[in-house]
């Protein structure tokens, strides 16, 4: 018996009670009897929607069963096939940086259409995202807030909206600041004490910097640092960062710092010119490594224009400048290319035969500007330098070695052999080009 058919079986029961319907107790049966009737039939309604939804959902799981026999075996971004290089997780809390392959130098190509609009219930909750550790609390929209949580000491901040720097970024304590893709700027009113403008100055700290887009727009900055590193534990760490479109002295000026890191970084399209001064601030170099240990994994340097300008000391119009001893370097994956430098794409000073300068793998060609090194220097087997190369033994007398296992298109020259001797020439790699006061080992 269906509840519709239970409902009729109990009408018909109150009518057999022989009560008058016009009588006080036959109204209020008869609404009872009408209103069960009623409920009877929409419950019965809802059954039956309730079963066309079942048999709806049975078709979609199996036509998503079908999809996946489809499609498990087929690529996806960051398999191995993939050759793009992209970044890709595959969930996550729906940020660009969990969701889908994300460059930050194409953050603003508008391939990510932003997360449609949910409805707000009044309730603040706290969420934490599984794949990138992303914290609701932790999260910060603009150049203010981030300042608050940098001196609230926050150890992990995450940038929710771009930022517009007003002033430069104090960093003292250890902080991760996760920039989800957005844009830093400078903003239009930004203003320091300082002799150079700086968008994040590291202080004795170890900061990394990560998943963000620093653009410079083109805009003249005079002098002018992206980031700053010193202190004797400065640690500096930038991943999945693009810098490009800044007019100003130094990207990256690191001095008398513990390390830097590269991971994942493009240093794109930049102009630097170098401005007369005291000091080493006004000298045009795309990163001043000077005194700090430098480590590079998958760095792409293009397009960039470095300039000695009215500055010509020695440091000024390089890409590269590892400068002092102690500061030893090491790339793998590296990129150098269609760079304009004045001077040096790769150089070194009071620099001893014990600091190493390893390329390990990676591309150095179409650039202005050679190398300029004292040092043990070492090119793996899969790096290609295209460029002329002066390479001399330590001021000190120490004897250099310079070991190519890769490929060497370009004249290599030792100087001043008279008083500091030849340094050496090994390895198994390929050298078209002359060498003018090498020894040559095998």
């Amino acid at each position: 018996m269906t509840i519709v058919e239970k409902a009729a079986y109990l009408k018909g029961l109150t009518e057999g009670l022989g009560i008058e319907p016009d009588s006080r107790d036959g109204k209020l049966w008869n609404a009872l009897c009408e209103l069960v009737s009623d409920m009877a039939h929409e419950i019965e309604d809802l059954q039956e929607s309730r079963l066309d939804f079942a048999g709806a959902l049975d078709d979609m799981s199996e036509d998503l069963s079908y999809l996946e026999e489809l499609t498990c075996g087929l690529d996806t971004p960051g398999s191995d096939s993939d050759d793009d290089g992209d970044v890709y997780t595959p969930s996550g809390c729906g940020r660009c940086c969990c969701t889908s392959a994300y460059d930050a130098g194409d953050a603003d190509d508008g391939d990510y259409e932003d997360d449609e609009e949910l409805d707000y219930d009044g309730v603040m909750y706290d969420v934490t995202c599984p794949t990138c550790g992303f914290t609701t609390n932790h999260g910060v929209k603009n150049y203010g807030e981030l300042v608050q949580a940098i001196q609230a000491g926050w150890t992990e901040i995450f940038i929710t909206g771009d930022i517009e720097v007003e002033a430069p970024i104090k960093i003292t304590s250890d902080v991760v600041i996760h920039g989800v893709g957005h844009t830093v700027t400078l903003a239009d009113t930004y203003s320091t004490t300082e002799n150079v403008k700086r968008v994040f100055m590291n202080v004795n700290a170890a900061l990394t910097l990560d998943h963000m887009l620093f653009d410079g727009e083109n805009e003249e900055n005079g002098k002018l640092f992206v980031v700053d590193n010193g202190g004797a534990n400065g640690v500096l760490t930038l991943q999945d960062v693009t810098i490009q479109n800044f007019k100003g002295t130094q990207i990256v000026h690191s001095e008398q710092a513990k390390s830097a890191r590269f991971i994942n970084v493009k240093i794109k399209d930049n102009t630097l010119i170098g401005i007369a001064s005291s000091g080493n601030i006004g000298r045009a170099c795309l990163l001043w490594m000077q005194g700090t240990v430098t480590e590079m994994d998958n760095v792409e340097i293009t397009g960039n224009v470095v300039n000695t300008g009215t500055n010509n000391d020695f440091g000024s119009g390089v890409l590269i400048y590892q400068r002092n001893g102690g500061s030893n370097f090491s790339a793998r994956k590296l990129t150098v290319e269609n760079n304009k430098a004045t001077n040096h794409v790769f150089a070194n000073y009071s620099a001893t035969a014990k600091n190493q300068y390893i390329f390990e793998s990676g591309s150095i060609k179409n650039n202005t500007g050679n190398f300029f090194v004292a040092g043990s220097m070492t090119f793996g087997e899969e790096m290609t330098v295209e460029s002329d190369i002066v390479f001399n033994n330590d001021s000190a007398g120490g004897v250099c070695t310079l070991t190519n296992n890769g490929l060497i298109v370009g004249d290599i020259q030792a100087r001043w052999t008279d008083k500091r001797g030849e340094p050496i020439y090994t390895g198994s790699g390929t050298h078209t080009g002359t060498k003018t006061g090498l020894t040559v080992k095998p």
